[in-house]
């Protein structure tokens, strides 16, 4: 599990320079910025699935829960969404007794994303690490309260394997991420008021 978080990991960051391509390209709330951060999105959280681990037949864990938290607070509404619908989507297509848990697990971290979207506009503060981490592991808190919806009795055995990796691996994994974000979000805020300063001064 380790091993596969660590290239979810390496993956969402390729993501965070690609949506910041985006970003340059599309000012954040057009249409086509959502568009394209949705996909973004949720093709890289079909490669994380990608390099999932089986714990027993059926049930697996990857970084879907980390990447689509991420789309949800840093992409909004409409990106989360369409970057969850394909999660969903493919999940319901590999199948197995783990299908219902797994797709609960990308509503979950979904949703809290979103909230946390609209909650970082209000209140700045929140974008800080120690409420970074507090979120990332509130979202976690969820997914594995969502192993209780594993058949057949399965929950317990599977909690005992995964609990203390997604408890302590997974929010660093997503306080990494939400940083090196917020870093780049910053940089080219002081790239775009350096241009506006340089226009002025022409």
């Amino acid at each position: 599990m380790a091993f596969s978080l660590l290239q979810n990991i390496a993956l969402l960051v390729a993501l965070a320079t690609m949506q910041q391509f985006i970003v340059r390209r599309w000012r954040p709330g057009t249409l086509p910025h959502r568009l394209l951060s949705g996909l973004l999105f949720g093709g890289t959280t079909v490669l994380g699935m990608l390099t999932r681990v089986e714990v027993v037949p059926g049930v697996f864990y990857d970084g879907r829960s980390i990447i689509l938290a991420v789309a949800g607070m840093f992409g909004g509404p409409v990106a989360a969404t369409i970057a969850a619908a394909i999660a969903a989507a493919y999940r319901l297509y590999l199948g197995g007794a783990g299908t219902i848990a797994g797709v609960g697990v990308i509503v979950e971290a979904t949703v809290a994303g979103i909230a946390m979207y609209y909650l970082r506009r209000r209140h700045e503060e929140v974008t800080r690490s120690g409420w970074l981490y507090l979120f990332a592991v509130l979202v976690h808190v969820g997914m594995l309260l969502i192993q209780f919806s594993l058949p057949g009795g399965m929950a317990p055995g599977v909690l005992r394997q995964i609990a203390a990796p997604v408890l302590v691996m997974y929010p660093l994994g997503q306080l990494l991420v939400c940083r090196l974000i917020l870093d780049q979000e910053e940089r080219l805020t002081r790239e775009k008021e350096l241009e506006r300063l340089t226009a002025s001064l022409g």
